[in-house]
């Protein structure tokens, strides 16, 4: 595993959401997220080649027969207004967007380097379906701490006014329709029971379902 970024005055922000994450699912990544961050959306661009989405974020992998290479690109700008609005002190609807981006990158990134150190393969529909359920916990989690009780409206925004751009190459706009739809219904269910209703036993629940495989995970969620 070789890392492609430098470290960047964004890297507190970065440890923080990292440690936020391995803290909810009882685990350490193998690698600390900062060391691969590539920030410049031009070398991104080269570095993914053709049909760029010209995203905010995406993790970045190539592999041979030496292992893995890997960038985890968050857009330059992107870290600026995070830095300004830091969401670790004050989330709302002014950088809930931004965190989310945010989190998800980070998201991809621990999830592929914690199943690679374990010699476990990931589908891209899996690493997609367990970023989307990272940024529903993490989110009402952050809300809870900041706010107190129950997040009101986060699944909504989250799954239901979820759009996918539609100048994506198809097979990608469908995989990102598909992670929504089930981490939406797993979520849901997470909400109902544990939310709201206050049940034991949520962090295990989630921390069983980070460890299932894409089969296992579709299975829990009664996807086909």
């Amino acid at each position: 595993m070789q890392a492609a970024g430098p470290r960047t005055d964004a890297g507190p922000l970065l440890q923080r959401t990292q440690r936020l994450i391995e803290r909810l699912y009882g685990i350490e990544a193998p690698h600390a997220a900062e060391a691969f961050l590539l920030g410049d959306p031009a070398i991104a661009r080269i570095l993914h080649g053709d049909n760029w989405p010209g995203t905010d974020e995406m993790l970045l992998v190539s592999e041979d027969q030496d292992g893995l290479e890997l960038s985890l690109f968050l857009d330059d700008a992107l870290l600026a207004r995070l830095r300004t609005a830091c969401p670790h002190q004050a989330l709302g609807t002014h950088n809930i967007a931004d965190f989310w981006a945010l989190v998800e990158g980070i998201s991809h990134f621990i999830y592929l380097t914690w199943n690679a150190a374990r010699a476990h393969s990931v589908t891209p529909l899996e690493m997609e379906l367990q970023g989307e359920v990272d940024k529903y916990a993490v989110t009402a989690l952050t809300l809870q701490r900041q706010q107190g009780g129950s997040p009101r409206g986060l699944h909504h925004m989250l799954f239901e006014c979820a759009q996918v751009d539609e100048k994506l190459a198809p097979d990608l706009q469908q995989r990102y329709r598909d992670a929504n739809r089930y981490a939406g219904r797993y979520c849901l269910e997470i909400e109902r029971r544990y939310l709201r209703h206050r049940e034991r036993g949520m962090l295990c629940e989630l921390r069983s379902f980070y460890r299932e495989g894409r089969a296992g995970k579709l299975a829990r969620i009664g996807a086909p």
